[in-house]
């Protein structure tokens, strides 16, 4: 059976869902924003902060009740994870400092392009090739420029 994504209730979820992945990105730009600053600069830890709370939202009981602290463990999970992840990063800069904006480019692309794929499209089937025909039309308009 076919799942219309015209559905409100469908489209409400995937609102929820792609507001949840926006707020975690957001916090691990924060972190590494954080860390490469100076003002969180302990990747070790981070790592073992954020397993920890990763643990924590795996034992927790998803409901109306916990649904805020889901969030929130979620986004310090990301924060944690981008202070590990801003050595890795610094490193990138280093290199060359167009590899972090081609790759935050080309992510949001995909990111944007799949979010509108599974907002607008009628059927299940249409969405997996309406996501990379706009990836690869996109990713070729970005490599003409």
């Amino acid at each position: 059976m076919l799942i219309f994504f015209r559905q409100p209730r469908v489209q409400n979820h995937l609102k929820n869902v792609y507001t949840c992945l926006l707020g975690a990105t957001l916090c691990a730009t924060l972190g590494i924003y954080l860390s490469m600053t100076g003002w969180l600069n302990y990747p070790r830890l981070a790592l073992f902060a954020s397993i920890i709370t990763s643990i924590w939202l795996f034992l927790i009981d998803f409901n109306e009740r916990t649904q805020m602290k889901c969030f929130g463990l979620m986004s310090a999970t990301s924060l944690f994870i981008g202070i590990f992840l801003s050595p890795l990063i610094d490193l990138a800069i280093h290199v060359d400092p167009q590899i972090v904006i081609t790759a935050f480019l080309f992510t949001t692309i995909i990111f944007v392009c799949f979010t509108l794929s599974a907002l607008l499209t009628q059927k299940r089937t249409y969405l997996y090739l309406g996501g990379k025909r706009k990836k690869c039309r996109t990713f070729s308009i970005y490599r003409n420029i």
